[in-house]
């Protein structure tokens, strides 16, 4: 009997996908994307949901695979 609860195999091609929410925490973001792109895994995306008033926009722009939304100020 098979089982279930076992892992599958780890592929290297696989998406990962990390969803970051912010709000009026600068730093601490600016030190998540860091970390972020520290990882080794090679295929990831970042996607930064900004809701606050000190915008991240311009830490993310140009960062692979990184990406951010968000309305400043809700």
């Amino acid at each position: 009997m098979p089982d279930v609860f076992a892992p599958e195999p780890s592929r290297a091609d696989e998406l990962v996908s990390c969803i970051m929410p912010t709000r009026n925490r600068r730093v601490r973001s600016a030190r998540a994307l860091h970390n972020f792109l520290a990882q080794d895994y090679p295929n990831k995306e970042l996607v930064v949901i900004d809701d606050g008033t000190d915008s991240v926009a311009d830490l993310v722009a140009g960062a692979p695979a990184c990406a951010t939304s968000g309305s400043p100020g809700w």
